[in-house]
Formats: C-alpha cells, structure tokens, sequence
C-alpha cells in the first residue's frame, strides 16, 4: 500500500482537493513587494507551492517516487491546506 499512497499524494499535489483558502491580513505586510493592508483578504493558492521548481523537480510530470523518500519544508506540500485551519477530513483521506 506504500506505493498506492504515493500515488494518491502525487495526484493530490497535481490536483488538490482544496484549490485554495482565503486568510485575512492581520497587520499591515509587504510581501514580495506588494503592500497587503491590515483587513484585506489573501487568496492562497496550494497549487502555488506544489508546482514549484524549488521544491519540486519538474513538477508538471507525474512522478509518485518524490513522495517515497522526501519531506518537504512546511506548508509546501498542503493539499488539505494547512494550520489551524486545516481541513477536517485530512484524517480520512
């Protein structure tokens, strides 16, 4: 069952089952140049840190042998998004 559920994390990170979470800016922040006032809302997009380069070796190919030995930094891998507000249903995925 190990390889099946490398599979099953590799079509979650190409195609994950929660697209993104809104987060409302607490303070004041400038983040990769942008000024986000306090009040507003962020868009997260998970896809944004699963097609990522940096973390991903080419992350448009499907290749569930990524998941088999590496971790990953925190909130890089989130299809269920992350934190407090994580979605229930992780567990029973």
């Amino acid at each position: 069952m190990k390889y099946t559920w490398t599979v099953a994390q590799e079509l979650m990170r190409l195609t994950p089952p929660v697209v993104g979470s809104f987060k409302c800016a607490r303070r004041d922040i400038t983040f990769n140049g942008f000024d986000i006032p306090k009040g507003w809302q962020v868009f997260c997009v998970a896809a944004g840190t699963h097609m990522d380069e940096k973390y991903f070796e080419d992350p448009e190919k499907f290749d569930p042998s990524r998941f088999e030995i590496t971790s990953f930094p925190p909130y890089v891998y989130i299809p269920f998004g992350a934190g407090p507000r994580v979605c229930p249903g992780t567990e029973f995925a």
